[in-house]
């Protein structure tokens, strides 16, 4: 299952005042686990 980041989740982040550098980390992070569930058998579940 492939997972992506969208625009208007960044948005959301940006009107709740998160800085720019704790975005471009977030999406950093996300990134990485994104390509770790893609290459393996793990699937995220949220609760």
């Amino acid at each position: 299952m492939g997972y992506k980041i969208q625009d208007s989740d960044i948005e959301i982040s940006r009107n709740a005042g998160v800085s720019e550098d704790d975005i471009k980390h977030c999406v950093k992070v996300a990134k990485k686990l994104s390509k770790l569930l893609s290459e393996s058998n793990l699937t995220l579940i949220w609760i």
